[in-house]
């Protein structure tokens, strides 16, 4: 904290920094990892999108909407901005954001 005004000060790590480039590795090899079993992370999560669990089908069809569309993660938005700039992440997805729609007997989100 500052201590004239007692506010939170917040610093970023130069992109050199050790610090920041381990974390960077770290977030890299997560990917590579992942990237490794994608198919066994997709049987898994296709699976689960039959669960009885309310919560495990609530999980899992976020990360089948991340996978097939591409959308970021998403964060808390400020539900007041006008921000048209302002986008949705798949955890701030609610239901008006989404719309079923059918064709020829196949049913899309749109």
């Amino acid at each position: 904290k500052d201590p004239i005004t007692y506010k939170t000060k917040y610093m970023r790590l130069a992109n050199n920094s050790d610090l920041k480039q381990e974390k960077d590795k770290i977030k890299f090899d997560n990917a590579r990892l992942l990237a490794k079993n994608y198919k066994k992370v997709v049987s898994i999560y296709e699976s689960d999108l039959n669960s009885k669990s309310k919560i495990i089908r609530q999980i899992t069809t976020a990360i089948w909407i991340l996978d097939h569309f591409c959308i970021r993660v998403g964060n808390d938005t400020n539900s007041k901005s006008k921000d048209l700039n302002s986008g949705i992440g798949c955890t701030t997805l609610k239901l008006e954001n989404v719309h079923l729609k059918e064709l020829k007997g196949t049913k899309y989100l749109e």
